[in-house]
């Protein structure tokens, strides 16, 4: 596994990142965190409210009926927080740290226990290489299917019209140049987060029939 960056425009406090930094992070008390019949979605956006570095995996396709949690916790670490939250839905998610291959900072991820054994699942696609030249962090992240090989011959086996990524979440110009060799698209994912200055991924299935689909976090 090989990943390199040519350049990077911004450089973050997730990738200044270390160690004892990651851990403080996770020792880190929130005062109040309260959740009420929401999913995990809805509770990790709380987080992420917070300036947390968490990316989600989302186990199925969304629906009108989805699980539902309730969390009340004060004074309560970021670490303990992802422990009860996942404890609440404990055949569905788990959570772990996920450190940059370079070494240079770290996310937060809360995956799907369905994908783990499963080789055909999106996030878990090993690309051979690549590179991402010039594009900002919020087009790579929303649009990760257009930009990867192996993804774009699985769910664009026809081609890609026009410049379909211009716009996609154009909130900050955080441009990122990176190459890459023998990694899954969920590495990739967490590898352009960490170099974002502050996004996150989210993956969740949507439409009829289910289709994967990325977007900010």
């Amino acid at each position: 596994m090989l990943v390199k960056d040519l350049a990077i425009s911004v450089i973050s406090l997730f990738s200044l990142s270390t160690p004892s930094l990651a851990a403080g992070l996770l020792d880190l008390g929130i005062p109040q965190f309260n959740v009420e019949n929401v999913t995990m979605e809805e509770a990790l956006m709380d987080l992420r409210a917070w300036g947390i570095p968490v990316c989600f995996e989302e186990s199925r396709p969304h629906s009108d009926d989805p699980e539902r949690l309730s969390l009340s916790l004060t004074k309560s670490s970021i670490r303990k927080i992802l422990d009860e939250l996942v404890m609440q839905m404990p055949n569905t998610y788990y959570w772990e740290e996920y450190r940059s291959l370079v070494g240079k900072g770290y996310v937060l991820n809360v995956l799907s226990f369905s994908s783990q054994s499963n080789p055909d699942h999106p996030m878990n696609i090993q690309s051979e290489s690549g590179e991402l030249h010039n594009i900002t962090a919020s087009e790579a992240l929303a649009g990760i299917d257009r930009l990867i090989p192996e993804l774009v011959r699985r769910f664009h086996p026809g081609g890609i019209a026009g410049s379909s990524l211009t716009g996609i979440g154009r909130v900050k110009s955080i441009t990122i140049n990176m190459s890459y060799e023998d990694l899954s698209v969920r590495q990739i994912l967490n590898e352009i987060a960490i170099r974002s200055g502050g996004y996150c991924w989210h993956y969740h299935l949507s439409g009829l029939p289910p289709q994967p689909s990325w977007e900010l976090f």
